[in-house]
């Protein structure tokens, strides 16, 4: 599997089975990185704005 670097440390990869316009936020437990909070809280602030 082939990981993006981008900013911060903050990777992205491609997840097989899911249409390419779909997106899973992860991140490991304990990750007190602002930028990763940030992208977490705009990613959800995406979602719930499409709904």
């Amino acid at each position: 599997m082939t990981a993006t670097s981008t900013r911060g440390g903050v990777v992205t990869r491609p997840v097989r089975g899911l249409a390419p316009s779909r997106r899973a936020p992860a991140r490991r437990a304990g990750d007190r990185r602002p930028l990763v909070r940030d992208y977490l809280r705009a990613a959800g602030q995406v979602v719930q704005a499409a709904r």
